[in-house]
């Protein structure tokens, strides 16, 4: 404390009650005799009981209805329009494949991309010494790489589906409709 006036160190402290009994005789006494100090105390005190009232949270309704009627436009008919879309879209894509496999042979292209990748892989973990047993693995998989792939993109496919229809079902149970 400074002898000519309070620190905000100690008024803190003294509204805290972290002082002594004799210091907190000693700040009273000086608040008793210091204007700039007292005023200065009256304005901590407004602070302290500002943050210790508990004021209850409550919304305008004008944020209640906005918040409403943005999700009300988002019913469940979105969800069956993305999934029609979603549908559609992956029907396409498997036609537009097998057409395109009557007249192309993709079992050429297949046996490259195994070809290169595994044997890429295979190339970095047989430089490491811990890695031996994980290339030899990676090798004996290329005979399964298509239903390797064909299972990653089916657990993709049901992971962004259940995000679709996670959304929706939270969206229904926080408007209750």
């Amino acid at each position: 404390m400074n002898s000519r006036h309070l620190n905000d160190e100690h008024m803190q402290n003294y509204l805290d009650g972290n002082l002594t009994a004799a210091e907190s005789a000693e700040v009273q006494g000086h608040l008793a005799e210091c204007g700039s100090c007292r005023q200065q105390m009256e304005w901590y005190q407004k602070i302290y009981s500002k943050l210790n009232a508990e004021e209850p949270e409550v919304f305008s309704s004008q944020w209640q209805d906005r918040v409403l009627q943005a999700v009300e436009g988002e019913s469940l008919g979105f969800l069956h329009h993305q999934l029609w879309q979603v549908f559609v879209g992956m029907a396409v894509v498997l036609g537009l494949f097998k057409l395109s496999s009557l007249f192309m042979n993709y079992g050429s292209v297949v046996q490259v991309f195994r070809r290169s990748l595994l044997s890429s892989f295979y190339a970095i973990f047989t430089g490491l010494d811990f890695a031996a047993g994980v290339a030899a693995r990676l090798h004996s998989l290329s005979l399964y790489l298509p239903l390797i792939a064909s299972i990653a993109a089916a657990l993709i496919f049901i992971l962004l589906l259940d995000r679709l229809l996670s959304k929706a079902r939270l969206r229904t149970l926080v408007t209750g409709k």
